[in-house]
């Protein structure tokens, strides 16, 4: 099972045939680009009626949904959903957790939520978090930041939600990775095309890891 990156709080989850893609965005607002995605499902972490028709868009029907003629599932409401071999708890603060093959990823989307709007003693282990880092008040600050992934105790750590080369408007004041990673302290992080994802193991006097994804 891989993990790319697409922009934003974009990520692809492959698990073989079957497909997950959340947040995506329409290209001409944000200055970046979405192509040749398609997918089983999409994950939205605000309510459908905030994305344009082109963001939703540019997700187009996996071949085996096509071939079946069967549309994208949109998932954005609270509950528990099975697509594709991937299971979704939605929580109601538009926060997700995505399991499959043993793997939980805790995924915030593109929330502005501060840290103590979040209760994640009921969740799964996380293997992996997806926290947006861009500040700049369109998302939590680092501070809350740095909360968020002490309370979500994941193993590994992964930054979305950053400035991007070719990024306009209001999306290209956010904040860079680097920046995050000066303010936690953090130096000599990878930097993945790709990356496969399996259970992780995080033990009491371990420190979580950061992984930094490059945009594909």
């Amino acid at each position: 099972m891989n993990l790319y990156y697409y922009g934003m709080s974009c990520f692809k989850i492959k698990n073989g045939n079957s497909t997950i893609v959340t947040d995506p965005y329409d290209s001409d607002e944000v200055g970046l680009s979405i192509n040749g995605l398609d997918s089983d499902s999409i994950l939205l972490s605000k309510d459908l009626s905030l994305y344009s028709k082109t963001a939703l868009d540019n997700i187009l029907p996996s071949e085996s949904r096509a071939e079946s003629k069967q549309d994208i599932v949109n998932i954005f409401e609270p509950g528990e959903y099975e697509v594709a071999g991937f299971f979704v708890r939605y929580y109601d603060l538009g926060y997700s957790v995505i399991s499959v093959d043993d793997v939980n990823i805790c995924y915030l989307g593109l929330s502005d939520k501060l840290a103590s709007a979040y209760d994640f003693s009921d969740l799964p282990r996380i293997d992996y978090l997806i926290v947006p880092v861009g500040n700049n008040a369109m998302f939590p600050d680092f501070d809350n930041v740095e909360s968020l992934i002490k309370d979500a105790d994941a193993a590994v750590v992964i930054p979305s939600c950053y400035r991007l080369d070719g990024m306009k408007g209001n999306f290209a004041d956010l904040k860079s990775v680097d920046e995050f990673l000066s303010e936690m302290g953090e130096s000599g992080v990878k930097r993945e095309k790709k990356l496969e994802l399996m259970p992780q193991s995080l033990g009491e006097e371990q420190k979580y890891k950061i992984v930094v994804m490059e945009q594909v």
